[in-house]
């Protein structure tokens, strides 16, 4: 945006062509968009935090040398277990982990964490939505 480049800003780029004496403030443009972006890295941050749980909750194909220590065994154990792998294969993530054996608990400790978060997220979003429309006035259409 800073060089006038608007090829990834159509709506911009029709303007720009369609109306001749009209010049884009792209420098003005581009600063909004940085400090767009640095309020989403910081919004988002916190999601690097997760980044391995989100990883070993939807494949556990990931590197047991970087996995915390408390659940290395566990994903040893978990990778030379043919059977858990094709079910995990063959079914949702979220009917997986209750099939878990007992001997892997810090697997179970991690899935029922990224559940929690995802399940409040998804409950804080529907009861936003849900209080979003009962402040809407209703839509009478008369016939």
């Amino acid at each position: 945006m800073q060089q006038r480049n608007l090829f990834d800003f159509p709506t911009c780029q029709a303007i720009s062509n369609s109306l001749t004496n009209v010049t884009i403030p792209s420098a003005g443009f581009a600063a909004k968009l940085n400090m767009l972006c640095k309020e989403f890295e910081r919004c988002f941050s916190h999601f690097n935090k997760w980044q391995f749980s989100f990883q070993l909750f939807s494949n556990h194909d990931v590197d047991v040398n970087t996995a915390p220590e408390d659940i290395q065994m566990e994903l040893i154990e978990l990778h030379h277990n043919d059977t858990l792998r094709a079910k995990f294969n063959s079914i949702g993530i979220a009917e997986f982990y209750p099939l878990l054996p007992v001997t892997v608990p810090q697997t179970h400790l991690h899935a029922a964490q990224v559940l929690l978060m995802l399940g409040c997220t998804y409950l804080c979003e529907q009861l936003s939505s849900l209080i979003k429309l009962n402040k809407s006035p209703p839509n009478i259409t008369t016939e």
